[in-house]
């Protein structure tokens, strides 16, 4: 066999059977070939991610969906700001169902952010842009993250205003560019660590190891 062709199929192979790249679950939350959800982020920023420890984190979601019931299988804590109030009742449902718990946030006016996010009058360890308005949503991150903290920016390489703002505050920009779950084209998820950030610690029982590979 031409070794283009052993290529193009084990390049198939892993996508759509390893990474399960089209799967979704019966609410349309992309899922692992497990079927467990996941992030829908880059594989790259998910694949770190996994290694690490947020076992004792509180985590802001700011842009609900398969990853809010991936956050909460892992965070100490999980708050989460969506738009959309079907959508919040479909996570607030999944939740349930699996015995994890978030604390789910109607925000049907993006110019809301700012004081929702206020009104929450505690700083999380853990903020992660995804939807609604993320101009707002990163300015929002930074004045509400805690000491020694990590804000995740998804779909950065199309906010160079945001990030220039975090990379000015002083944080650390970790790019993640690749593919993601259903998507036919590469975009960057990113993740930004505060000097001191103490979450970017792998955990024990983790080995690094790629999926797909040898």
């Amino acid at each position: 066999m031409p070794r283009q062709l052993q290529c193009a199929l084990k390049f198939a192979w892993i996508f759509l059977r390893k990474r399960a790249h089209c799967k979704l679950d019966a609410n349309y939350f992309t899922v692992d070939a497990q079927g467990d959800p996941r992030p829908w982020m880059t594989y790259p920023c998910i694949d770190y991610l996994e290694t690490l420890d947020f076992t004792e984190a509180s985590v802001l979601e700011i842009g609900g969906g398969a990853s809010t019931l991936w956050w909460s299988n892992r965070a100490k804590s999980l708050c989460t700001i969506e738009e959309d109030s079907k959508w919040i009742d479909t996570l607030r449902s999944r939740l349930e169902h699996s015995n994890h718990h978030a604390n789910l946030i109607h925000c049907p006016d993006k110019e809301q952010l700012g004081s929702i996010t206020q009104e929450l009058n505690s700083s999380a360890d853990i903020i992660v842009v995804d939807g609604i308005n993320r101009e707002a949503g990163v300015s929002a991150a930074i004045k509400n993250l805690a000491p020694q903290g990590m804000i995740i920016v998804d779909n950065s390489d199309w906010l160079d205003k945001p990030c220039r703002e975090l990379r000015v505050a002083g944080f650390i920009q970790i790019d993640f560019a690749g593919f993601g779950p259903l998507t036919a084209f590469p975009w960057v998820s990113s993740v930004f660590l505060s000097r001191d950030c103490k979450w970017a610690r792998q955990r024990k029982d983790i080995c690094p190891s790629v999926l797909g590979g040898k």
